[in-house]
């Protein structure tokens, strides 16, 4: 067991992240005080309940009594070097993004729980929409661009469909005369021909454009 109620994670280095993490735990129902320099919360009301949310839910901390957290344990997977860009948020580049820790706390501040639904207006590139997923929470989004559309699609339905995204991927790689990148015929034509799931086409369809940000970004270099 690690010593410490409860310590935050290591890149927890802002004000603003402290605050978020004091008023989660005030919403999870929990009385505490900061102690060893800023780094760890003593616990007074401790109950398995009170742990186990903590554990699920939290956004900044890495141990709760001992245990990992959900969380710690899901950005392990980052495949960037960025700490908040884990699962589907590294998916594509995108100005101006929540971090999506930050998100994950206020949905938990302000009490949404499993089953819930949240409404996001400008749901940008679908961070709150990836959140409320992990946490259970139903979300509709609104944006105006249909990039930020497609790019909320794809980080939270494309694991329903990740056997036929793979298949397809093996089917077309294995041909020499074309791949989804270099055909002769109209792109989304082709899509059409490879699949009928909007899920797996979306996938497709944002592959592609990420594909011709990095042929220009080679170009220009």
């Amino acid at each position: 067991m690690i010593e410490g109620d409860l310590i935050l994670l290591d890149n927890v280095q802002f004000t603003y992240e402290l605050s978020l993490a004091e008023l989660e735990l005030k919403a999870s129902g929990a009385d505490f005080e900061l102690t060893n320099g800023f780094r760890e919360f003593k616990i007074f009301n401790k109950s398995e309940e009170l742990i186990e949310r903590i554990k699920r839910r939290g956004s900044y901390y890495r141990t709760v009594s001992g245990y990992f957290t959900d969380y710690f344990k899901i950005i392990q997977t980052n495949r960037t070097r960025s700490v908040n860009q884990y699962l589907t948020h590294w998916i594509y580049p995108y100005k101006g993004k929540f971090h999506p820790q930050m998100i994950r706390a206020l949905l938990n501040i302000i009490g949404l729980k499993e089953g819930d639904t949240v409404l996001d207006p400008f749901s940008g590139s679908g961070t709150t929409a990836v959140e409320s997923q992990l946490l259970g929470i139903n979300f509709i989004g609104i944006d105006i661009s249909p990039l930020c559309v497609i790019q909320g699609k794809v980080k939270t339905e494309s694991v329903y469909v990740i056997d036929e995204i793979e298949k397809i991927k093996n089917e077309v790689s294995s041909t020499i005369v074309s791949n989804l990148f270099q055909t002769n015929e109209n792109y989304y034509r082709f899509l059409d021909k490879l699949s009928k799931d909007e899920r797996v086409k979306n996938f497709y369809i944002l592959a592609r454009l990420l594909a011709m940000i990095i042929l220009v970004e080679i170009v220009i270099l």
